[in-house]
């Protein structure tokens, strides 16, 4: 048998249902949720600030501050090349301080801190 022309009627409904189908996506991930990433911060940020985050409530104690969050993986994920010096690892690196001042522990000078390279000029 010859196939049929598809009529107007059939061709509303299949588009219809693949915005159907797109909607249900769209609302189906988390595009409008709150952990979302955005322009500023990306995944890897989000990862990092999670990261940190769960150290931070980890660390209940001053014995856990100095030998949990103190270390250099934790420095290693504020200093990572995904989290700008500037912004994220320096807001990083003030909760770890907050952290560590509740508990009256010493935060090692240079620490944590972003050492900007030395530019040589050509003479």
């Amino acid at each position: 048998p010859r196939p049929t022309r598809p009529t107007r009627a059939t061709q509303t409904t299949d588009k219809m249902r693949v915005v159907a189908v797109f909607l249900s996506l769209l609302v189906g991930t988390a595009a409008f949720s709150r952990s979302t990433t955005s322009m500023r911060y990306g995944i890897a940020n989000s990862k990092a600030r999670s990261d940190i985050k769960i150290r931070i409530q980890a660390a209940d104690s001053a014995e856990k501050v100095k030998s949990e969050l103190l270390t250099a993986e934790t420095e290693a994920v504020i200093l990572g090349p995904h989290t700008n010096p500037h912004t994220m690892g320096t807001r990083l690196l003030r909760k770890v301080r907050a952290r560590a001042s509740q508990f009256d522990v010493e935060v090692p000078a240079g620490w944590g801190v972003y050492e900007k390279p030395v530019k040589i000029r050509a003479a």
